[in-house]
């Protein structure tokens, strides 16, 4: 929570962030969760219903508090290039085999997604398995980001078959609001319907964006 103070985390990235390759009941989560604000205080860490959590707690670390903008008094809108995807068939690959799921999950995050998106210019807000969401300012890195994940997750799956996972993208330019960190708009519709209609690999893209 400390490493992502800048935005919400959702319960599943928490998940596979503190029991990697162990399938864990959500309950646990909530446990921990509550154990922790005994200790730093009911305020330490936000419940942000239906996303996940946040830590709230100021002077964690100091020197990124120092450096973090002071919250938006007002809604603000910008024109983004908005990313979403998600790993095809989730749910499938975990009833098939929930361990070697998670592990490839990992393995492609750490590796292929988490370094990789700040070089290219992209800034994260989501990261789980049913939902990646990114905000590039440049639909050109955005489109030239996505291509390269779906080369980079083919040449993994020709080498280790058994691990193998497939995603599904989509990517639309168009106003967003931000509000408290949160991406909101049609932007972010239209990017997620275009994901759900991407097939395996593929990278579906709006006209503006071609």
């Amino acid at each position: 929570l400390v490493e992502r103070r800048e935005r919400v985390v959702s319960k599943n990235e928490l998940l596979d962030l503190a029991w990697p390759g162990l399938v864990v009941e959500e309950n646990n989560l909530s446990v921990q969760i509550s154990a922790l604000r005994k200790v730093l205080g009911q305020g330490a860490i936000a419940t942000v219903t239906g996303r996940g959590y946040r830590l709230t707690l100021p002077g964690t670390n100091d020197a990124v508090a120092a450096e973090a903008p002071a919250p938006a008094e007002r809604i603000v809108r910008r024109l983004v290039a908005i990313v979403v995807g998600d790993v095809v068939g989730w749910a499938r690959l975990v009833a098939r085999d929930a361990v070697a799921a998670v592990q490839a999950w990992k393995s492609a995050r750490v590796e292929l997604l988490e370094p990789t998106i700040p070089r290219s210019g992209g800034r994260l807000i989501e990261l789980t398995p049913e939902r990646v969401l990114i905000e590039f300012g440049s639909a050109v890195d955005a489109l030239a980001w996505s291509l390269d994940l779906q080369a980079r997750l083919r040449t993994r799956r020709d080498a280790e078959p058994a691990s193998a996972l497939r995603m599904r993208i989509g990517l639309a330019v168009d106003d967003v609001i931000v509000d408290d960190g949160k991406l909101v708009g049609e932007g972010v519709h239209m990017a997620a319907g275009l994901h759900q209609l991407a097939g395996h690999d593929e990278v579906l893209v709006s006209d503006r964006v071609r």
